[in-house]
């Protein structure tokens, strides 16, 4: 009986003994993985994994939000856990944290909207001598200078009209990958019939010859002479009168010739007057050459600068 005793107590010091000493714990090992590398909204995900344990689940966005939590408990060592994405997920890419007793495991996917993303290149659009509006196959992109990036693909461009000036032809252009293609519109003055269209250069006096002079007796015939040109852009009825003064101012009748230029065309007349012998004096007279759309007389308007000679007259 006290040997029963001895043993029994022996065996309750073992087991109170083994009670106070600790035994490690073996952390369980964990994995993770997704059905899909990467879906769209509105798609269901399925998580998979393998563990020893319950397995705590989280998902977050790319913001970093957590938008799907929950437990899975494993058979025969796997676990599946499915959840669907909000037809609004956010594109990016979203973490998979999966945890059990002393093991965690993570994994990655992305949302996209499944559509790849287009071929680009870059329409740059300016306009010359002026800025104009242009607009691109009928939509407006503001004044010129504009430059955006556009899908690969033809493109037409058209440009605002600008006071004064002829508005460019629209352009079809094609845009090709990672290429800029520079379209120039150019803008052309329309050109406005000046005020005064007559140009008179080249004035000089002629004797009765046609041969150039700065002296004449009294009752010599001479010429009044200059070219005269249309610098407009319209075809021009022109009255060209020449007048002669002495030095007491006194004119001789005026002579005038009446013409109509073309533009860019030119006349040199040659109007001639007799000097008067009686009536006049000699010493240094003038020959005023003039260029009017009417006679003066009826109101006519100057179409041109007036020129004047200078020239000796003797007894």
């Amino acid at each position: 009986m006290k040997m029963y005793r001895k043993i029994l107590t022996i065996v309750l010091l073992a087991v109170l003994v083994s009670a106070l000493i600790p035994i490690p714990a073996f952390a369980a090992d964990i994995t993770v993985a997704t059905d899909q590398a990467s879906y769209t909204p509105d798609s269901l995900v399925t998580i998979t994994g393998t563990s020893d344990g319950t397995v705590g689940i989280t998902v977050t966005n790319p913001s970093a939000t957590n938008i799907y939590t929950a437990i899975a408990v494993p058979a025969a060592g796997s676990y599946s856990s499915s959840f669907r994405l909000p037809v609004d997920a956010a594109l990016g890419t979203y973490t998979v944290d999966v945890s059990t007793t002393g093991s965690t495991a993570e994994t990655t996917f992305t949302v996209s909207t499944g559509i790849p993303e287009p071929d680009t290149g870059t329409l740059s659009i300016t306009t010359t001598p002026v800025n104009g509006e242009v607009s691109v196959n009928g939509i407006l992109w503001g004044t010129a200078p504009q430059s955006d990036e556009v899908e690969v693909g033809s493109y037409t461009v058209s440009f605002g009209a600008m006071t004064g000036y002829d508005t460019p032809a629209n352009q079809t252009v094609d845009v090709t990958v990672d290429a800029t293609k520079d379209v120039t519109g150019t803008y052309v003055l329309i050109p406005v019939q000046p005020d005064e269209p007559a140009n008179t250069t080249g004035e000089q006096m002629l004797d009765s010859t046609g041969a150039p002079a700065t002296s004449f007796a009294q009752g010599e015939t001479v010429l009044a002479s200059a070219e005269v040109s249309n610098i407009g852009i319209e075809s021009q009825i022109m009255l060209i009168v020449a007048q002669l003064k002495d030095p007491d101012l006194r004119v001789l009748p005026p002579i005038y010739i009446g013409v109509t230029l073309a533009p860019g065309q030119s006349i040199t007349p040659s109007i001639g007057f007799l000097l008067q012998t009686t009536g006049y004096t000699a010493d240094t007279w003038t020959a005023t050459i003039m260029v009017f759309d009417a006679w003066p007389a009826q109101g006519a308007v100057p179409l041109g600068s007036a020129v004047t000679i200078s020239f000796t007259v003797t007894e």
